[in-house]
Parts: C-alpha cells; structure tokens; sequence
C-alpha cells in the first residue's frame, strides 16, 4: 500500500525480519532498534512485542532499504545484521496464503525467507547423512 506524505512523496509500508536477535550475544531492545530505523531516514516506526519484527514506511524499494537497515543495525549494534523486507502486499500475500486454518488451542506460525528457500533447504538436507536407522 502507498500513501502520500506531507511533502508528496510515496510511502511504502513495511515489515523488517530481523535474524538473529538476542542470540549469541545479540541484545537488542526493541525501542533502540526503531531509533536506528529512524536515523537511517526510515518513517512510521514499530516495533511488534519482542520479536524482531520492525513496521514502517519509506519510499525507496526492498533491495536498497535491506542494504541501508543492515548497515545501520551492524554499525550501531556491532554485529553482522541480517533481515528480510518485505511490503505490506507480500505480507498479505504470505497471510491469505497460509494454509493452516486457525485453531484455538495452537498458534499458527509462518516462515519468511529468501526466494527459493524451501529448494534450497530441500537440496541442503538430501546433501546430509542420515543418523543410523533414520527414515
């Protein structure tokens, strides 16, 4: 979806991936990571719970903001940031296609991933040696 801001420019919204957060050393408070989103120029932020999940909006395209969120994470974290974009019509997207019907006893989780991901992940696991009486 797009909207314009005061200034006429087109906002784009979207949601942020991050990986590897608060493993291995990684702490990351969600209120601090929204101010890094801020400094590189990002509008609109949030942050959802505690997840790594991160809203807002901008006008540049997936691609560049992947590279500009995971320099700025890096540098203000010192970690090797790693995220997935995604617009809010990839979202819907990934939600109308869920296959899972809701359940009220279960949580209904979903994967977000590079292009492609389920074949490489398929390829990766056939490369591996099956443990001793594995099916």
């Amino acid at each position: 979806m797009k909207k314009e801001d005061e200034s006429g420019t087109c906002l784009r919204k979207f949601c942020a991936f991050l990986r590897g957060v608060n493993v291995k050393g990684t702490a990351m408070k969600m209120a601090e990571v929204c101010a890094v989103f801020e400094k590189a120029g990002m509008e609109n932020v949030s942050s959802l719970l505690a997840s790594g999940n991160i809203l807002f909006t901008s006008e540049k395209e997936p691609e560049a903001l992947q590279g500009i969120l995971e320099r700025a994470l890096g540098e203000h974290f010192q970690y090797e940031a790693f995220l997935f974009v995604k617009d809010s019509r990839e979202i819907d997207l990934l939600c109308k296609d869920n296959p899972f019907d809701a359940q009220p006893d279960f949580h209904v989780y979903g994967f977000v991933g590079v292009n492609n991901i389920a074949s490489v992940l398929a390829d990766e696991f056939q490369k591996g040696g099956k443990a001793q009486g594995e099916e």
